[in-house]
């Protein structure tokens, strides 16, 4: 059955058309080309460049936050889950978004692990060090998660730190 439910995560590629991301990263031109038409201020490239890669990385953890609360919703909040365990069901949706957006942002610099929570459930890391207790699937499904955020956010930190060097080498 919760296995079914993942399948239904295979439609989350139509919603990633939506993004459209090189809408987003065309902005940041026009934005560009309007401070320096009206305000006669020459933007250096290279400020466009981190704008460009700030955008990307907000919004990379805003779609993994988005992603980590819907796979946990997916699966009705199970017990061993960082939602039930920090008591984020009936919390405002503002405060769900900021801990899905900091759990996101945490995962993608691999910062809290040395905890667990909010990353990581407590109760998967402890579950699965008890010996003769299989995690659940669940905790499976939510390591494979943070392992794919980790995934992104070096991915995004390595473009980061060659864009600096790059506008650090081009002055």
């Amino acid at each position: 059955n919760n296995v079914l439910k993942l399948f239904r995560l295979m439609r989350l590629g139509k919603v990633f058309r939506l993004l459209r991301a090189s809408s987003l990263i065309s902005q940041v031109n026009r934005f560009k080309q309007i401070i320096e038409d009206r305000r006669q201020i020459r933007v250096d490239e290279g400020i466009v460049a981190l704008a460009k890669l700030s955008l990307t990385v907000i919004v990379s953890a805003h779609w993994m936050g988005c992603i980590n609360w819907m796979v946990c919703r997916e699966f009705d909040f199970p017990e061993d889950s960082w939602v039930t365990s920090s008591g984020l069901e009936f919390a405002s949706v503002a405060v769900q978004y900021n801990w899905c957006f900091f759990k996101a942002l945490s995962q993608m610099v691999t910062l809290g692990f040395e905890d667990g929570a909010p990353v990581a459930s407590t109760t998967c890391v402890a579950r699965a060090g008890e010996e003769g207790r299989a995690p659940s699937n669940w905790c499976t499904i939510e390591h494979w998660i943070t392992l794919a955020c980790v995934y992104v956010g070096s991915v995004l930190y390595a473009v980061l730190i060659s864009n600096v060097s790059s506008i650090v080498y081009n002055l």
